[in-house]
Formats: C-alpha cells, structure tokens, sequence
C-alpha cells in the first residue's frame, strides 16, 4: 500500500473511532538446546486477533464470605449437580464463542495488519502445530504447538496504528504419534540413575506426576488398575514425579504405596531436559511407548488409559 492510500486509510479509520495494529513475527536467531527445527516455517500461519468475552459471574451462595474454605468447597460440589450449573456453564460457552475474532496471515517476511480495530482490550495469538495433530484442535491449547506467541494488550490511542514491533514465538517438540520418544534420564529413590532406553523392548506406560497436583492424583488409580492388570515382562508402569523436592515425593509415596515403580525427575536439570524433549507443558502427562522406542499414545486420561494399553498389547501378540 502506498504511503498516500496508508494515510487516508489511517484518517477514514479514526473519524470513525477505529485504528490498525501491525506487527512482524519471525523464528527466534538463538535457538534454544534441544529444540528440533526441521521443517518448521511460519509461512502461512495465521495470527488471531481476540477481543475480550464477558463471561457471566458464577453463582454463589449468599452467605460465600462467611463460609469457611470446607463450607465453600461443599457447596461447590453440591452446585455442580444442579441444573443452575449446566445454564451457567451454557452462558460461559455462548460468551466465548460470541468475542470478537478475527484472523489474518502473515506475509513473505512475516509482516501482518489488523484493520478497523475498536478501542478495547485484546489478544493476540500465534500457533504453529504439526500437520498431523490431532481434531479438533483448539488454537489456544498449546499443547501442540511447535511454535506459539500470545500477547494480550490494550487499543486506546486511535490516531495512528498501534505498532507492535517484532516479536519471536516461543519454540517446543511436539513428538506425535509414530516418532522416536526422546530418551531422558530419571532417578530412583535410592539416587541411582536410570534412562527410558533402558526399558526398550517392553511396553512403557509413563506418567509425569506432582503430589501438588490434584488432576494427577485422579489419574492414579487408572494407572494402579493398568499396572495390576497387565504388568509382566512386556509392560511397565513408571510415575516420573516432578516435585522440586524429593522429600516431597518420598513422603506422598510412603503415605500412599504405589504398586507401579516411582521414579523421580524433579531436579531442574532433569526436569527440563524430559519436559524440552516431549514439549510438556503441563501435567498429568501419560505417554504409551513401543518396544522399538516409537510413541504409541500421548496425553491419555482416565478409561483411555487402559484402552490404548490394551490395543498395544493386542497387536503385539499378533
């Protein structure tokens, strides 16, 4: 666009309280250890402008002050049973689905414009995933992003276009199903080190866990059930805590056995070099690998657990 045409579109905006936001997105010059960059472009990658969404207030009793924290934890599991629940959460999702968004592509060096743009708070995001993700996939999980940016910001002065200068997406793995699992070096509670490599040729089942971590803790007994149930030479249970403190994990572990082996992963060193590898961003993470070292399963939960252990283990045996 010619600097003539730029201007009278800046002066057409603003009498009518609107403005532009620009900016350039490129891949990182320092790349961070471990980070595989084969094949990853941002040619053709979509920014996403979101506008803020008014999400209803959740209902509360009319006595939530004075409630003590127990009082306030019954009655939110009692409100979850009640068809008040299931309209709140109704209104939750028609107001994020009604914000504002749009979207626009970046061009050859990475440029990319928003125009007509209210004054309001917004944010902006990037994502670049694998092709063969899973769907749907929600652009905002970034689970599977092998390159992300969020930025949230606020549109106030509409007489010239908010530049936002360039930015540098975030870079993690995204090991799928079908790659080689990363090995990684774990240790167990007597401080003997131990690698993932050094189960190969057997079924692994592996859990990345905290004790501060309550949606791990629900996962257990799934992993109690699949271990008792299939564990033999040819499959294998591992909980990898993550506990900054080993102590912490001990502790948990003598409070409540655990019937599958415990490792710990929890030293910073460790930790990020497991979490860089399979771009874990949060836990629980449960992995299913193959005697040859290939990813079977990722991120399972709950009954899939068994059923993704199950379907392996069939087709080994045929």
């Amino acid at each position: 666009m010619c600097l003539g045409s730029q201007i009278a579109l800046v002066n057409a905006q603003e009498k009518e309280g609107l403005t532009s936001i620009k900016g350039k997105i490129v891949l990182p010059t320092v790349i961070p250890k471990g980070i595989n960059m084969e094949g990853l472009s941002l040619k053709g990658a979509e920014v996403i402008l979101r506008g803020s969404n008014r999400v209803p207030r959740k209902p509360r009793a009319a006595n939530w002050k004075e409630l003590t924290s127990e009082e306030k934890k019954a009655w939110d599991e009692a409100f979850i049973k009640t068809n008040a629940y299931a309209i709140y959460e109704k209104s939750v999702k028609t107001a994020i689905a009604n914000r504002f968004k749009t979207t626009t592509t970046l061009d050859e060096n990475g440029n990319f414009s928003f125009e007509g743009i209210k004054p309001a708070w917004y944010q902006l995001t990037l994502t670049v995933s694998p092709p063969n993700i899973p769907v749907p996939y929600d652009d905002q999980d970034f689970s599977y992003c092998r390159a992300y940016l969020i930025k949230q910001f606020f549109v106030k002065d509409i007489s010239r276009p908010l530049q936002m200068g360039t930015m540098r997406p975030n870079l993690k793995n995204v090991p799928m199903v079908g790659d080689m699992a990363a090995d990684f070096t774990m240790l167990d509670y007597e401080g003997n080190s131990l690698k993932l490599s050094d189960f190969r040729g057997k079924h692994v089942l592996f859990d990345c866990w905290a004790t501060w971590c309550g949606p791990c803790i629900a996962q257990m007994p799934y992993l109690e059930a699949v271990s008792e149930k299939h564990g033999s030479d040819n499959f294998i249970t591992i909980g990898i805590n993550v506990d900054e403190k080993i102590d912490d994990a001990k502790a948990y572990l003598k409070k409540k056995a655990s019937h599958y082996k415990q490792v710990y992963a929890g030293d910073l060193k460790l930790h990020e070099a497991m979490s860089n590898a399979y771009g874990i961003e949060s836990i629980p993470a449960i992995w299913l690998i193959g005697p040859d070292g290939k990813i079977l399963a990722r991120d399972l939960k709950g009954d899939n657990i068994a059923k993704e252990v199950e379907k392996a283990l069939g087709a080994a045996k045929k």
